[in-house]
């Protein structure tokens, strides 16, 4: 059996210690032959060298840049958009689909254009019609930088459309300018009976991870499942923020047996 899990997380911080905000807990789990896929992208960039930069090499500093909002559609309701594709196997059915966005604000937060609507963006799918989502769940934050999450339930509208279908967001509230982020995720849970039998778990909250000696935070979860005996494979993916190429040190470790063990691939 294999385990494959994902925590949604913000790693984003120079003036406060790391610390859990909002604890992980399970957003959505389910034993099935399948996997889980991410997809997403930005919603501020800049017109710079760094752009150019392909992961894992690369210097760039968005702190070096004036960034502002990406914006590839030609739609006036938007101020930002972009877009990212699902591509699952044949024979692959959705299960379950999470939709997260995020933006760092201004100090005082409503000065951020668009503020009061950071709890709602636009859907579309394969070049159609914008959605108007409103987030089922929203959480501000002010430990470290001034931020805001935001979280809605997606899974009839990923089912309803096909296993390779082209998702583009709009309207993710954030500043621009230097020091910046903004983006989104979605989550994908689907089932494929070619594939092995898993525990797929969702665990969001957040983190916020600081620079320097006391930039380690612990985030404990539970409540996934191990076969009693045997080998186990585990995957584990993190939705994460803010992390420059600029800047070294950066990692991710997972305890499961009472010894930490470093968690890479070959981009990060």
């Amino acid at each position: 059996m294999k385990i494959t899990l994902l925590l949604t997380f913000l790693a984003a911080s120079c003036l406060s210690l790391s610390q859990i905000i909002d604890p992980f807990t399970i957003r959505y789990q389910v034993n099935q032959k399948g996997g889980l896929i991410q997809l997403a992208n930005t919603a501020v960039g800049c017109n710079c060298a760094a752009n150019n930069e392909m992961p894992p090499g690369g210097t760039g500093d968005n702190n070096n840049f004036s960034m502002t909002f990406v914006d590839i559609d030609s739609d006036p309701t938007t101020y930002m958009s972009s877009s990212d594709q699902l591509n699952l196997p044949a024979c692959s059915e959705i299960t379950w689909a999470g939709l997260y966005w995020t933006g760092i604000l201004n100090n005082t937060p409503s000065s951020t254009p668009n503020w009061a609507s950071r709890d709602q963006v636009k859907l579309s799918v394969d070049g159609g019609a914008y959605m108007n989502l409103t987030a089922d769940e929203l959480l501000d934050n002010t430990v470290g930088k001034v931020t805001y999450f935001g979280f809605k339930d997606i899974t009839n509208i990923v089912q309803a459309n096909g296993l390779n279908s082209t998702y583009r967001v709009g309207n993710v509230v954030a500043r621009t300018g230097t020091n910046t982020f903004g983006g989104w995720t979605i989550v994908v849970v689907y089932n494929n009976i070619y594939q092995s039998m898993r525990n797929l778990t969702v665990f969001d909250g957040l983190a916020n991870v600081s620079p320097g000696a006391a930039g380690t935070v612990n985030i404990g979860i539970s409540g996934f499942l191990t076969p009693p005996s045997g080998a186990v494979n585990f995957e584990l993916g993190v939705v994460a923020h803010d992390g420059d190429r600029g800047q070294s040190g950066d990692q991710l470790e997972f305890n499961g047996t009472g010894t930490f063990v470093n968690i890479s691939d070959a981009l990060h």
